[in-house]
């Protein structure tokens, strides 16, 4: 059998969610990556369906909003979670009663509830226009590194042919049971297995019993089953029933009968026709890799973290991970940072992932599991957009101010726009039309002035002909080509009209000056030094 060669900038294992969202944002860099994914052609399961603000504005970023919103489930949008005995029967009580409305205040987009297999799709035909290559039925079989590239052997699962792949990065997006990184011997800390569950999918008129209600998700409680309802389409004919297993049962005991009586009883309705279209075995875990990064090789999404799913941070936190790594990546295979930049995705994420887990563990013991209760963790109460919006970062990446070096989180309601913060979101003009500050965020270094700003702009020009790299530069005021009408900039962002903010290419704050230095080119050019970990110098 012929062993080829071939050598690619960035191979990711895992083409799933985290896995085309990399992709995808690699490309708008420039990189194309090799996409390898070992199942035949993406889920046709609904799979993760609640997708948060933060991660509608990192799509949005690439131009994703429209497409998202022309795919996503209509009836269900803005509906919020009960718990019942029976869909049909006694209502118990409202978690929320709409878990994604608009939030002017502090983010220009809402929450989708769009089911993966929906949204999965656009990721895939966005990532190939930017020149991902994606194959199926391919698989890790072997991984090995260098101190230049990363050997990593594909296998054909229809063919069994072999190939050798050398690339400059290796992104493993490979999920929880990650064989890239068991094979990396990066140990997987938390709980562990918290729970075995079955998904059945299955067709059923379930209108009668819905009663004109609207939600996302259904807990379902009685003498009978417990478990979670999910309506996947507009019809309210197809569904997902999340049951989850008693200590003394076994997979092996769900059959399509007991899945059939099992619908029933969560509806309520004992001659309900139900039509079974799939039951999938799965667990519910919380899990923390030790380490995100180990030389060129790193983890991504359920890979490194493993989150359960009260909350819906799970999907959301990898998304923010691929978002983090990608442009990183991308200035380094540039030769426009160095290679330590690549550092600050570990220091920057996993805290963030550690936070979302045992948050959502907390959660999970008093939706879901009332006796681990003896093994939660105390965790500070948080406001929910300090938690999804709020994430504060710590690292080489930014220049950060001594008054904010140790926060966790931020209150987006009240920003602080302090380096290691996404930049807060305010309401702006541009030729007449409204925008919001995330709009000039589409993937490169920004520099944000006032109107006494000139010379940091002039600076920014310096710095991008001694290092190649793109700052794009907008004066927000009266005077500049952007326009301020309600007047919040200044006071947002905490600068004077002769300060400066520069914007990461993930809309994170990495530096800000309240005021005119002295030497505005000297001062940015040290700047950009300690961000990109290289020297700059004529």
């Amino acid at each position: 059998m012929k062993n080829q060669q071939v050598i690619r900038p960035v191979l990711i294992v895992g083409g799933s969610l985290v896995g085309m969202t990399t992709a995808l944002f690699l490309g708008r860099q420039g990189i194309p990556a090799l996409v390898v994914e070992k199942h035949a052609a993406p889920s046709t399961h609904p799979r993760a369906s609640g997708f948060n603000p933060r991660s509608i504005e990192i799509y949005s970023s690439a131009g994703l909003e429209p497409a998202i919103r022309a795919a996503e489930p209509g009836l269900f949008r803005g509906s919020g979670v009960l718990r019942v005995e029976t869909l049909a029967g006694k209502e118990i009580t409202w978690y929320t009663h709409s878990i994604y409305e608009p939030i002017d205040d502090v983010s220009p987009v809402m929450g989708s509830i769009i089911p993966q297999k929906l949204l999965e799709p656009i990721l895939i035909e966005r990532a190939k226009a930017l020149g991902a290559e994606v194959r199926y039925n391919t698989e890790l079989v072997n991984v090995a590194q260098s101190a230049d590239a990363v050997q990593a052997v594909l296998k054909d699962r229809e063919t069994g042919e072999e190939q050798t792949i050398h690339a400059r990065y290796l992104v493993a997006a490979d999920g929880f049971q990650s064989p890239t990184r068991k094979a990396l011997d990066i140990p997987f800390s938390g709980y562990g297995i918290l729970s075995n569950h079955v998904s059945i999918f299955f067709h059923a008129d379930l209108s009668a019993a819905l009663r004109g209600r609207r939600f996302t998700l259904c807990y379902v409680d009685n003498a009978q089953i417990q478990g979670v309802l999910g309506i996947v389409d507009e019809s309210a004919k197809y569904a997902a029933f999340v049951i989850t297993l008693r200590p003394e049962e076994k997979v092996e005991d769900y059959d399509a009968q007991r899945c059939i009586e099992a619908v029933r009883a969560a509806i309520g309705l004992p001659e309900l026709e139900v039509e079974l279209e799939a039951i999938l075995h799965w667990v519910i875990a919380s899990q923390l890799a030790d380490r995100y990064q180990q030389g060129r090789i790193f983890l991504a999404g359920d890979a490194a973290h493993v989150v359960p799913p009260v909350g819906g941070l799970g999907a959301n936190t990898g998304i923010a991970d691929a978002h983090n790594l990608a442009w990183k990546l991308a200035l380094v295979l540039k030769g426009q940072a160095a290679p330590e930049l690549l550092a600050s995705y570990e220091m920057e994420r996993r805290p963030v992932a550690k936070q979302a887990g045992e948050v959502a563990f907390a959660g999970y013991v008093e939706r879901m599991a009332p006796h681990l209760a003896a093994q939660a963790p105390e965790v500070t109460p948080i406001e929910p957009f300090s938690l999804l919006l709020g994430y504060h970062y710590h690292s080489k990446a930014l220049i950060e101010e001594p008054e904010s070096a140790h926060k966790l989180n931020d209150d987006p309601h009240h920003p602080s726009a302090a380096p290691g913060t996404r930049a807060p979101h305010i309401v702006l003009e541009r030729a007449g039309q409204k925008i919001s500050t995330l709009d000039l965020f589409t993937g490169h270094f920004v520099l944000l002035t006032a109107k006494d700003g000139k010379a940091w702009q002039q600076a920014a020009q310096q710095v991008t002909q001694l290092t190649g790299l793109q700052i794009e530069s907008h004066c927000i005021g009266k005077s500049g080509d952007v326009q301020d009408p309600q007047e919040r900039f200044l006071s947002t962002y905490g600068i004077s009209a002769s300060g400066a903010v520069i914007v990461r290419p993930d809309g994170f704050i990495a530096w800000r000056s309240r005021a005119l230095v002295p030497e505005p080119e000297k001062m940015l050019k040290q700047v950009f030094a300690q961000l990109l970990g290289r020297r700059i110098e004529p």
